[in-house]
């Protein structure tokens, strides 16, 4: 089986339905042939055939690595219709979910500077509903050093902005993805309940924040 053909395929079996050990195991061994394909810039912007997996199956994978047993099944969408996927759990249990990316147009800067020149800052100060000569003004400038603060106001800013969009949404689950890396994993914990009230008019039942941490991927639920 070729690369490409490897590819599709895993798409095709998450669309079909397989054990969360099956899905976790073909999820940790599709980045090599990503890499290799030469699809990595791509992975990093969510673009073209890499979107499903960089903005909806990667933050699921993240859920499923701290809420799931091998045993239970997953079964994901991937098109335009909800949800992005449906867990069933061996006890009988049914979870809908839910995946939204809060920081993409920040992503889509800093990754493009990463694919550019081979190096790229962690963060910028630019709130995702701002104009877009203030990404390029930030991106333009020196990279610098940002405080707790000024980190944790962006991340409720654009969390309350994601929110305000998912409000009329109906749901198990929601998986809000964010670059966590930007922080110490300990941080992010003090800081739980600022997210929280900005979430708390929202349908879903249970809500998590996921990301890639500074020492892993991190899934913290915040209702």
């Amino acid at each position: 089986m070729g690369d490409q053909t490897e590819l599709d395929d895993f798409y095709e079996a998450l669309k079909n339905g397989v054990s969360v050990d099956t899905f976790l195991r073909r999820y940790d061994e599709i980045f090599p042939i990503i890499h290799k394909l030469g699809f990595t810039e791509d992975y990093r912007l969510g673009r073209g055939k890499l979107k499903c997996l960089s903005d909806e199956i990667t933050p699921v994978a993240r859920f499923c690595r701290f809420h799931t047993r091998v045993h239970d099944k997953i079964c994901f969408a991937l098109d335009e219709t909800y949800p992005d996927c449906i867990i069933e759990f061996d006890n009988g249990r049914r979870l809908e979910v839910e995946v939204t990316v809060a920081n993409a147009l920040k992503r889509k800067n800093l990754m493009t500077e990463l694919n550019n020149s081979g190096k790229g800052r962690g963060f910028i100060n630019v709130h995702e509903d701002a104009p877009h000569q203030d990404f390029l003004n930030s991106m333009e400038a020196e990279p610098k050093a940002y405080s707790t603060d000024e980190v944790i106001e962006c991340v409720r800013h654009d969390l309350l902005l994601r929110a305000e969009r998912k409000k009329f949404h109906q749901g198990d689950t929601l998986l809000v993805e964010l670059d966590l890396v930007i922080l110490p994993s300990c941080r992010w914990q003090e800081h739980l309940a600022t997210f929280s009230r900005e979430v708390e008019s929202l349908s879903f039942e249970n809500i998590f924040l996921t990301g890639r941490g500074s020492r892993g991927d991190l899934c913290m639920r915040i209702k």
